[in-house]
């Protein structure tokens, strides 16, 4: 088959037969020096295009193409690692031999422990009813409702220790932890290496029997035995991927307070000027209902006649009130942020968040240039062979979206990372993929495991 300029075009824009699809990745393969032209010709509607200096950088670019050397350099870079770690709330404990009801059967247990006299079957209709259990499974925040629900005292923990685990088993608390069973049972390796790749992400829930100085032994509703032993470091490893979190069911009335440590958040000046506007509201709402309820303004609190100082406008509270609210408004704000929310004016973002185009530009927020640093991160290890080209490509596109490894900037999971780029507009979805085709197309040759991660984004939507 003749390769011509119109066809090359062509494939770049996605628009040719399976056959001409093979001629043109053969003939790439056979020149390689061409790959640059692609990239123009891929570039052609977009602002976005390798200058001569970035096309001198990927050509004398000097980096090891062995697997598990890169990952253990991306690791070393951290160009995954921010100052803080997003906590996987809504990550779902789902992973099971046969069902999602990791949950249901743990928190069966405990309640049974504890005298209950209830089953896995009740407690599958109470979880689905009340919205608890989705058809993906249940969300970590909503591990232990079933526990609360009938009186048992449920504290969830983020960043725990080993210590904490033993204290809570010393006091004959029943634990719950969340982990990637798949480094418990598949491939330790195999999971490590998807650590650096695809991020560290929970899906199931198993409890804690007993902690030795270097076993640990649970019960495991994936797996058949009543309990299982493994080294404290793998389970270590499988837990530190939930940010180490617990679930510790209690029947006394003991409670000790356990809130998220926020303090590594850093916000920006205008969610700074954010906090008033919510504060002055907590103050309105807080103000409304007791209204509502028959209270008035009173110089002393009174219960019986309904009489509260507090009942004014905020900018005539005391400034101890008004602390009270601003930091009720800055961990909520921080919180959002710890959980893996962004907050943004919906004004369009600066010149920093966009990718610009010949005549219009696409703007990406930077949760959305982080997905495509994710999604980038793992389009170059999808053949398991990374070519200096490729990773040195895909520096040169972290610059264009300004993706640094700091603490402004954090990548999402893959699975997140997909579930982001679904959500985006087509424009977005045709820039974003542009980009990646950079990448791919560094070292002149497509494989088939890359095509196949390309098209799968084509079918996203």
């Amino acid at each position: 088959m003749n390769i011509t300029n119109e066809l090359l075009a062509a494939y770049a824009e996605g628009n040719v037969s399976e056959e001409e699809r093979m001629a043109v990745r053969q003939y790439l393969t056979e020149n390689p020096q061409e790959w640059d032209s692609m990239l123009m010709m891929m570039d052609e509607d977009y602002d976005i295009t390798l200058d001569e200096e970035d096309i001198a950088s990927l050509n004398t670019a000097k980096l090891d193409n062995n697997l598990s050397e890169l990952l253990d350099e991306l690791d070393s870079k951290k160009l995954t690692d921010v100052q803080f770690r997003i906590l996987p709330a809504m990550a779902m404990a789902a992973e099971n031999k046969v069902d999602n009801l990791c949950v249901i059967h743990c928190e069966g247990i405990a309640l049974r422990r504890f005298g209950f006299d209830i089953t896995d079957e009740e407690l599958l209709e109470e979880s689905r009813k009340e919205g608890w259990l989705q058809q993906a499974g249940t969300a970590l925040h909503n591990i232990g409702r079933l526990a609360g629900s009938h009186g048992l005292g449920v504290s969830h923990r983020y960043e725990c220790s080993i210590t904490d685990i033993r204290e809570s088993l010393s006091a004959g608390h029943i634990v719950l932890a969340a982990v990637d069973v798949n480094e418990l049972i598949g491939n330790y390796t195999e999971e490590k290496q998807k650590d650096i790749t695809d991020g560290k992400t929970p899906n199931h829930v198993v409890i804690v029997e007993a902690i030795n100085d270097d076993t640990v032994t649970i019960t495991d509703s994936a797996t058949p035995q009543q309990h299982d032993v493994y080294p404290l470091s793998q389970f270590i490893d499988a837990w530190d991927d939930s940010s180490r979190y617990l679930i510790i069911i209690s029947d006394g009335e003991e409670y000790e307070p356990h809130p998220i440590d926020l303090a590594d958040i850093e916000i920006s000046d205008d969610l700074i000027e954010l906090r008033e506007a919510i504060a002055e509201n907590a103050q309105e709402v807080w103000a409304y209902n007791r209204k509502q309820e028959g209270w008035t303004y009173g110089p002393e609190r009174d219960d019986a006649k309904k009489l509260h100082p507090d009942m004014i406008a905020y900018n005539k509270l005391p400034e101890s009130e008004k602390l009270y609210d601003r930091e009720m408004a800055m961990n909520t704000i921080k919180l959002l942020k710890k959980l893996g929310w962004e907050s943004k004016k919906t004004e369009a973002p600066n010149k920093h968040a966009s990718v610009e185009e010949s005549d219009n530009s696409v703007r990406f927020s930077e949760i959305e240039r982080c997905t495509i640093a994710t999604l980038a991160l793992k389009l170059i290890v999808a053949d398991a062979s990374i070519s200096p080209k490729e990773l040195a490509a895909r520096n040169v596109v972290f610059g264009k979206l300004n993706i640094a490894p700091s603490h402004e900037h954090n990548l999402p999971a893959f699975n997140q990372a997909c579930q982001i780029y679904k959500n985006m507009d087509a424009t977005k979805q045709k820039a974003a993929k542009k980009l990646l085709h950079q990448i791919v197309m560094a070292d002149g040759v497509i494989a088939e495991k890359e095509e196949l991660f390309i098209d799968s984004l084509n079918k996203t939507k």
